[in-house]
């Protein structure tokens, strides 16, 4: 699942972060300021989280069978975390990945926290990805999933 915003680096990566959450059947928000940056018509993706978000979004985090969050280019504003009530229901399942350390510092709770350019960053997990996929194979060509959600 991937949790992105228009500031930061979430706009340079996006098209891989779209990819990777087809690859992995994951699910997809935005905050507040990421609005635009997925269509609301993708297959995976469950709208708004924090300050004026929507259910499905909120649901889609707070499911059980979500073992992690990924937050990617995100402030982690308290409207982006309506008032950090996010945060608080993700807690240790969340990993960070953000092109700021001033953004990172925000996530204290995190489980990972990755520095760095986050098209690089997402091109390399893509291609981890589709090298776990490949080497994973059963004989009757179906694949085993690298990850659920």
């Amino acid at each position: 699942m991937c949790v992105s915003s228009r500031r930061g680096g979430a706009v340079s990566c996006i098209d891989n972060l779209l990819a990777l959450v087809l690859k992995l059947n994951a699910l997809s928000v935005t905050t507040p300021l990421g609005i635009g940056l997925v269509s609301p018509y993708h297959p995976q993706f469950r709208g708004v989280i924090g300050f004026c978000g929507h259910a499905s979004a909120m649901n889609a985090i707070q499911s059980h069978e979500v073992d992690t969050v990924v937050a990617v280019g995100n402030a982690l504003q308290e409207t982006a975390t309506n008032a950090w009530t996010v945060l608080s229901s993700i807690g240790a399942r969340m990993m960070h990945v953000d092109d700021c350390v001033n953004n990172l510092i925000k996530s204290p709770l995190a489980k990972l926290h990755v520095l760095g350019n986050l098209t690089e960053i997402f091109a390399q997990v893509i291609d981890s990805v589709e090298n776990q996929f490949a080497s994973t194979s059963n004989t009757n060509g179906r694949e085993k999933y690298f990850c659920r959600t």
